[in-house]
């Protein structure tokens, strides 16, 4: 049996002692603090022949476990202490396993995805093997390990202050792990006992691989079917006006030029029905925690070339809709990718009300520039001119602001702000 494997092989055995020698691959103490944690009543005997270095009760809290000077687990100083054990009455962990700790066991080796159950320090008992190793987890908080950044740690860890100290649900929190290049979605729940009291939380991570993929594939038909909307509908007002000009200039049957005017008016609602449509699909939304640096990577895998850079400044958690946030920024790096080239240089960072994407390119050749914010005007002839002006609307949707301006260097910089900054 592995460290790896014995949160899980415990919750499927009738165990009466565990012997942990202190050469395994992680801190013996952390092991022992786990297992107390899950089964506080099984004993616990820790041989090897240098104990110097194994101290409980100093850095976590206090367990239980005996100490036993001996090089091998048939040693008899081993046999000694496990005898002395089983001498006892059988602690509740030596009866065969309950159905719900088979249940248990079944979904932290079988499940696709990141399980894991914290003590009310917020500290790993147990955990899955799908993501992360267990053993460089058990007895350690998201602060302690070694896997992720430290502002996401610290972050993961507040998130578990929070379930564990308010009781609230922490839901759908999209990250991005720089240690294994995965995207994730996190979610935590309180772990309460019989009585009700919080005493920890259970957890799942999943990666969002296959989803993004499919959600690309998505994506890049929406924006294909929402430029040629738009588009069409550019032409047909520019059309709709010349009408709209004609008719007050024709002398006839005023029932039938007023019948006509009423009919152009009913086709010009249509069209900026469909510019409505276009640009952001009006329904019901509900504010969640995001990342800014998750949702931007997403993106740039999808635009990025070979001579393109991305210059990520600083992150920020925000509480906005996650669809809308996300087009957004699409359309922001897409505007940079047009009007700039291959070669560009993207900058996005976080601020005090939101965050900004800015560019390395010639800057906004149009005075002023908040013109580039309205439909069809731009300075590339390939281009359509309405990724800005989509952008204005989903900002205008949101309740946030846009502002053009001048990057450092010296090329176009959007700020976005307005967006509530997550706990």
């Amino acid at each position: 049996m592995t460290v790896d494997d014995l949160m899980v092989r415990l919750c499927r055995s009738a165990v009466s002692c565990l012997a942990v020698p202190t050469d395994v691959a992680t801190d013996v103490e952390n092991v022992v603090y786990a297992v107390d944690g899950l089964y506080p009543e099984l004993p616990v005997v820790v041989f090897g022949t240098d104990l110097s270095g194994t101290v409980f009760g100093t850095d976590l809290p206090d367990v239980d476990a005996e100490m036993v000077d001996a090089e091998t687990l048939t040693d008899a100083a081993v046999v000694d202490a496990v005898a002395d054990v089983l001498s006892g009455e059988p602690p509740a962990s030596a009866r065969p396993p309950t159905r719900r700790e088979t249940l248990l066991a079944a979904m932290f080796d079988g499940f696709p995805a990141h399980l894991y159950a914290k003590d009310a320090d917020a500290r790993h008992l147990i955990a899955s093997d799908e993501l992360l190793t267990p053993s460089s987890l058990l007895g350690l908080t998201d602060m302690e390990t070694l896997w992720g950044d430290e502002t996401y740690d610290e972050a993961n860890y507040n998130d578990d202050r929070r379930v564990i100290e308010a009781g609230e649900n922490v839901l759908d929190i999209d990250e991005y792990a720089d240690s294994t290049g995965h995207f994730l979605r996190t979610s935590k729940v309180p772990w309460r006992d019989s009585s009700g009291r919080t005493v920890g939380l259970v957890g799942i991570t999943q990666d969002m691989g296959e989803l993004r993929e499919q959600k690309e594939a998505l994506r890049r038909q929406n924006r294909r079917l929402r430029k040629v909307a738009l588009m069409t509908a550019h032409e047909l007002r520019n059309e709709l006006q010349v009408a709209t000009g004609h008719l007050s200039q024709i002398e006839c049957d005023e029932t039938a030029v007023d019948a006509t005017a009423t009919s152009v008016e009913h086709v010009a609602a249509i069209v900026d029905k469909i510019v409505s449509l276009a640009t952001f699909n009006q329904r019901e939304r509900e504010p969640t925690t995001l990342w800014l640096s998750a949702i931007v990577r997403d993106i740039w895998e999808t635009f990025s070339t070979a001579e393109s850079t991305l210059s990520f400044v600083n992150d920020r958690r925000l509480l906005a809709d996650r669809d809308a946030t996300q087009l957004l920024i699409e359309l922001l790096i897409d505007n940079a990718m047009v009007h700039v080239g291959p070669a560009v240089t993207v900058e996005v960072g976080g601020t005090d009300t939101g965050f900004y994407v800015a560019d390395d390119g010639p800057g906004i050749e149009i005075d002023p520039p908040e013109r580039a914010l309205e439909p069809a005007v731009t300075t590339v002839e390939s281009a359509s001119g309405f990724g800005l002006y989509i952008a204005q609307q989903i900002a205008d949707e949101q309740g946030w602001e846009i502002g053009v301006g001048t990057s450092v260097d010296g090329g176009a910089r959007i700020d976005v702000t307005g967006i509530q900054e997550a706990e």
